[in-house]
């Protein structure tokens, strides 16, 4: 298992800890756009620290649950490559 695989396990074991394992999947490690938390977004997304996962929690707020993961490009501070990069690690 690699060292990323490991981190993402280990993420999402420690928030399925905390009862919240819908929106972080235990088999995949995945988060989920429409149901993550700031800090589930900050501890599984390559790149995003608590801002930008706040972010996207705000834009959810603001205009409701995302259709398509590559609208995560639409929330501020989020370009092209993060989300291409990010693509992996999330789920609608």
């Amino acid at each position: 298992m690699s060292a990323h695989a490991a981190d993402q396990q280990v993420a999402s074991v420690q928030t399925a800890e905390k009862g919240s394992d819908v929106s972080v999947s235990a088999l995949d490690g995945k988060v989920s756009l429409n149901g993550g938390t700031a800090e589930q977004f900050a501890s599984v997304l390559n790149g995003v620290g608590q801002k930008k996962a706040e972010a996207i929690v705000n834009y959810r707020e603001q205009y409701g649950n995302f259709t398509q993961l590559e609208q995560l490009s639409e929330v501020p501070g989020f370009g092209r490559a993060l989300v291409e990069r990010n693509l992996d690690r999330l789920k609608l």
